[in-house]
């Protein structure tokens, strides 16, 4: 860690803070489409909740190992899209969208 650049571990933090929006999305009750009648639906709305959070973790340690193995583009391009992936979470979140 002591190898990377500040600005990239400030970009790859951001990434991090995505766990706190998973208490609101871990759990099943959180439903923001309603209450779906189709069990394969439900499923996969559930599915696409919990990516909220997981893929920007995700890309956490992916961007950096990308910025570590050499990729000076691609690792930086990773965390600005986690950090999209974030940003959308917290606003499903708080809007419920």
């Amino acid at each position: 860690m002591f190898d990377l650049p500040k600005w990239l571990l400030a970009l790859a933090f951001f990434n991090v803070l995505s766990l706190l929006s998973s208490v609101f999305l871990l759990f099943g009750n959180y439903m923001p489409f309603g209450y779906i009648e189709n069990g394969v639906v439900r499923v996969l709305a559930y599915i696409a909740l919990q990516l909220l959070w997981v893929l920007p973790i995700a890309s956490f340690f992916a961007g950096i190992m990308c910025y570590d193995y050499g990729h000076r583009r691609l690792g930086p391009l990773i965390l600005v899209a986690g950090n999209l992936l974030t940003l959308f979470g917290f606003y499903y979140v708080l809007t419920g969208a």
